[in-house]
């Protein structure tokens, strides 16, 4: 029997959801791929920010900055927001 084109699979194959194209079947499999891709996005431009103001010798992992948001702790930085939403996707909410 032939696989579904529109089942999505975990890395151990089983199947975790049916969508309703194969294009939005493959959209989905590539989104822990595409959350890394951000994670390290956003780690490189805050990694920037925070070494060349020198207000922080020590500048956090990804990990960290996902758990804590920015070491600055500025309420007007807008990628607060970013560090937010990673954390919201990893804990699943």
């Amino acid at each position: 029997m032939p696989e579904d084109p529109g089942i999505v699979q975990d890395v151990n194959g089983a199947a975790v959801a049916k969508c309703v194209s194969p294009a939005v079947a493959n959209a989905f499999s590539r989104l822990p791929e595409l959350y890394d891709a951000l994670v390290e996005a956003a780690y490189e431009f805050c990694h920037n920010c925070v070494s060349l103001t020198g207000e922080s010798e020590y500048v956090p992992d990804s990990d960290k900055f996902i758990e804590n948001g920015c070491p600055k702790k500025s309420e007007s930085c807008f990628c607060k927001k970013w560090w937010e939403l990673l954390r919201n996707v990893r804990d699943g909410k």
